[in-house]
C-alpha cells in the first residue's frame, strides 16, 4: 500500500500502480430494501493488460458476495 485517503488507495502492483477511487455512498432502494453501494473507479498506471486482469479478478473475487 503506497497511500491510503478518505476517497480511496493507491498500492504498487507488478512493477505499477493502481489507483482505487471511492465515489460517494449512494443507496438502491426495492421496494421496502435499501442497499447501500459505492461506485469505485480503478487507474492502471505501467501493467499490462494481463497484469490488470489478474489484478481485476483477484479483486472482484475478494469482494464477490454470496447469492443464490
Amino acid at each position: 500500500m503506497l497511500e491510503t485517503r478518505t476517497d480511496g488507495a493507491t498500492l504498487g502492483y507488478a512493477g505499477g500502480r493502481i489507483e482505487i477511487l471511492l465515489g460517494d455512498e449512494c443507496e438502491r432502494i426495492l421496494g421496502l430494501i435499501r442497499l447501500p453501494y459505492t461506485l469505485v473507479t480503478f487507474r492502471y498506471t505501467g501493467l499490462s493488460d494481463a497484469d490488470r486482469g489478474k489484478f481485476q479478478a483477484r479483486f472482484d473475487l475478494t469482494f464477490q458476495r454470496g447469492g443464490g
